[in-house]
């Protein structure tokens, strides 16, 4: 009688060399090169990142102390948007101040002048809806603010019939009043 072992070899014949092959040694090192790299930009992106949040923190009024007060700690932390939703950054940057109305009784024209007015560098401070309709968009100005008003008022023309003129019943802190109209 036979034994098992005597027909089959014990063990598979070997179909793979215990050694890589020099195909998988350099798939291998591409890998490591690759996830090397990769995480030497990520690191330096993270120190890139850091250093901006730092100075656009040195640079916030917000986050600065001041000497008189040093029992009084201050936020070290950067906020990005203010209650309102607006960006921070635009806001130190802005020309002037806006009101917005909402004259035209159209849906989203008075949106359309916001973002029109905060890609020119204006602070919306409010958009509202007007108690009366009006046929043209009229930017009203501050006594000295008519350049402020020429700049908005270029920038609504492509969509807006637009109109400017001086008015001493606008708002403290507000530089131009916006009264979107239907044309």
């Amino acid at each position: 009688m036979r034994r098992a072992f005597d027909i089959l070899p014990p063990y598979p014949p070997k179909k793979h060399h215990r050694y890589a092959t020099p195909e998988k040694k350099a798939k291998k090192q591409g890998r490591q090169i690759f996830w090397f790299l990769f995480i030497v930009v990520f690191v330096i992106i993270l120190i890139f990142g850091f250093g901006q949040l730092q100075r656009l923190g040195q640079n916030n009024p917000a986050t600065s102390t001041s000497s008189s007060n040093n029992s009084q700690s201050s936020s070290s932390q950067f906020e990005l948007f203010n209650e309102g939703g607006q960006s921070n950054l635009l806001q130190s940057q802005a020309i002037g101040t806006a009101k917005i109305l909402d004259g035209s009784g159209q849906e989203k024209s008075a949106a359309i002048a916001k973002d029109i007015l905060e890609k020119a560098r204006f602070h919306i401070e409010k958009v509202e809806k007007s108690a009366n309709n009006y046929e043209k968009t009229i930017v009203y100005y501050k006594k000295g603010g008519e350049k402020l008003a020429q700049t908005a008022a270029e920038n609504l023309k492509p969509t807006f019939e637009v109109e400017t003129q001086e008015s001493d019943n606008l708002d403290k802190g507000i530089d131009i009043l916006v009264i979107v109209g239907a044309k």
